[in-house]
């Protein structure tokens, strides 16, 4: 596992011989596609507009009517915006619901599932109004998909009416318009004011928009900081977008642009043919060369859109964004990694992605981590020294038996154990673990020091220490060459002297004791790169 590191400042990965275990995903590191804040000219374009279009001269008689003509027009399209507002609403909540009901339909629903998507369903249509609780619980009764389905028509219905609405907003305002108009004796600033509003509209929008490249500007920032943890950059995204309300809804900020130039294309189509109406025809150009420079201002803002592909640029800085506040973000955990040996060694690399990445910045980190293996049980074999106490060499003398003349009685001797040193060849049989210390069964073979022979073998238990150099200490049950009276002879009995000889009384045999020892073990231990 790779935790806390900043994918969009380096790239990592982990291999084991020349095998990668371990590399950063695919993501949107490099993706962050801020924009510059660029500025347009409509407002000083529909001022060289009115000025080239001249006063409207209105008949002093007739100003009282001009003016509330005016202020009708002016609420027109003030309600225009707040349909294209209603109806950019409808269209975003139409794509989330497709969406969320796209992604329910890809998984195997359970019933909990299918009853919260019911219930998701419910709540939209109650805050919106399209239903009453009775109408709701009736619905839910259906099946999910049924649901949906009301719910598309619904939204279906709503949206075709804000458009006819706004088709009768159009209609009415250009009748106002006209009307307007014909009070003036120069009715052409009339006729222009509703494409001076339109333009005007388009260039707020497409301030919205350039705001919004500020916003990934600092997110980019942000992400890109050196010196900030991955909890510092969650948290200070999240901070950002409390900053910025129109990164709620970024693809919406671009669509309102789009509805604003789809609204100055009609209000221009509407201005050139009410001044037909109006206007003589050697007139009939006036109109146009009088807009020239609002439409060469919203011309310029067309092409950018056009060149800058803002959608795509929203995109993958959204994935940024997304990105940037998940913990998972900041951490890569491999595959299962299979291990048949005592010790996984890895060699890692940690590389910036940019050779200036401020002043917190990492160089390249090269190295290698040793992980020690636990499970199963495996072998080792060591060699050392060790000791053996609790046996003796038993010795006998014949004395003269008192009671039978020319025999001996059979008299062992006072003879104390001693304790044996021997070096020792040892097997041992252990969990395999990754910890200092763990438990063990062991067995050896012993020269014995004393008399330079392998008289002796031992079984024990004991502790291996150490991770990579270990050792073992031990002890048990020791079984040992010892002297012992021979077969056939019986201590305290008398022999006669032909019967018995005084140098043989004894012979070597296997008898046990007890035995303590010290090991180093000299199995490698095995390494998986």
């Amino acid at each position: 596992k790779v935790d806390g590191l900043n994918p969009f400042l380096f790239t990592y990965k982990v291999e084991g011989n020349n095998v990668q275990v371990l590399s950063q995903a695919s993501g949107p590191w490099n993706q962050v596609v801020g924009w510059q804040q660029k500025s347009d000219d409509v407002n000083e374009a529909t001022e060289d507009s009115q000025a080239e279009a001249g006063a409207p001269d209105t008949d002093p008689g007739k100003v009282k009517e001009r003016h509330e003509l005016e202020l009708k027009l002016e609420e027109l399209h003030a309600e225009r915006l707040v349909l294209f507002g209603r109806l950019s609403a409808l269209q975003d909540l139409d794509i989330a619901q497709k969406s969320s009901f796209k992604a329910f339909g890809a998984e195997a629903a359970d019933p909990a599932q299918e009853q919260a998507m019911k219930d998701a369903i419910g709540q939209v249509l109650l805050d919106r109004k399209w239903a009453d609780p009775a109408q709701v619980d009736a619905l839910k009764g259906k099946g999910v998909g049924e649901l949906h389905q009301y719910l598309a028509n619904t939204l279906e219905a709503a949206e075709t009416v804000v458009q006819e609405q706004l088709a009768n907003t159009r209609v009415e305002s250009a009748r106002t318009a006209i009307e307007l108009a014909k009070l003036a004796n120069n009715p052409l600033p009339d006729l222009l004011l509703p494409v001076q509003v339109a333009a005007k509209d388009v260039s707020a929008r497409y301030a919205d928009l350039m705001l919004l490249g500020d916003y990934y500007k600092a997110l980019e920032g942000i992400t890109r900081n050196s010196c900030l943890r991955p909890a510092a950059i969650m948290d200070q995204v999240r901070a950002l977008e409390a900053s910025y309300p129109l990164a709620a809804n970024p693809h919406g900020v671009l669509r309102q642009v789009n509805d604003a130039l789809a609204a100055y294309d009609i209000a221009y189509a509407s201005y050139i043919r009410q001044w037909k109406e109006v206007a003589d025809d050697s007139e009939h150009d006036r109109a146009a060369n009088v807009a020239t420079p609002i439409v060469q201002a919203v011309d310029r803002i067309r092409k950018d859109l056009k060149d800058f592909d803002y959608s795509a640029r929203i995109t993958t800085s959204e994935q940024v964004r997304h990105a940037a506040v998940q913990a998972s973000t900041y951490e890569g955990i491999s595959q299962a990694v299979q291990a048949k040996g005592d010790i996984v060694e890895f060699s890692y690399e940690i590389e910036p992605r940019y050779t200036d990445a401020g002043p917190c910045a990492l160089k390249t980190i090269k190295g290698t981590h040793a992980v020690h293996v636990k499970g199963g049980w495996k072998i080792d074999w060591g060699t050392g020294i060790t000791g053996t106490f609790g046996i003796k060499d038993e010795s006998f003398r014949l004395d003269p038996d008192p009671d039978v003349q020319g025999s001996s009685i059979l008299v062992a001797n006072e003879q104390d154990a001693r304790f044996r040193p021997g070096l020792a060849a040892t097997m041992h049989l252990s969990p395999r673990s990754c910890r200092q210390f763990k438990p063990q069964l062991m067995a050896g073979l012993a020269l014995d020091m004393t008399e330079l022979s392998t008289g002796s073998f031992f079984l024990g238990t004991g502790l291996l220490f150490g991770r990579q150099e270990l050792f073992s200490l031990h002890g048990g049950i020791s079984f040992q060459r010892a002297d012992v009276l021979k077969s056939g002879l019986v201590e305290g009995r008398s022999y006669a002297a032909d019967a018995i000889d005084a140098s043989d009384l004894v012979e070597k045999q296997f008898t046990s004791g007890w035995f303590v020892g010290l090991s180093y073990i000299i199995t490698k231990q095995e390494k998986i790169d």
